[in-house]
């Protein structure tokens, strides 16, 4: 049973909570901590959802240039996996 509470908490409501609090989709969370956790291990881990945040809020930014077209996508992308 706390293998199950833990499972369902870890994959499915900590993913949700954080990508609601900070405008990303919950599998755009999942997927920057497996991409991360690859790339830099435990650390990675910790600085995948603050990393993916602060490449959302730069995106944003140059998305508000008249020729960021291509920000702007992947913006959208991030914040509601509109493909």
């Amino acid at each position: 049973l706390p293998f199950l509470i833990h499972f369902i908490m870890g994959n499915f409501v900590e993913p949700k909570a954080l990508g609601d609090q900070l405008e990303l989709h919950p599998v755009i969370v999942l997927l920057s901590l497996i991409f991360w956790a690859l790339l830099w291990g435990i650390a990675g881990m910790i600085l995948a959802v603050p990393i993916m945040a602060v490449v959302r809020i730069i995106l944003k930014e140059v998305g508000q240039q008249p020729d960021a077209s291509e920000a702007r996508k992947i913006v959208d992308i991030l914040e509601n996996l509109a493909l």
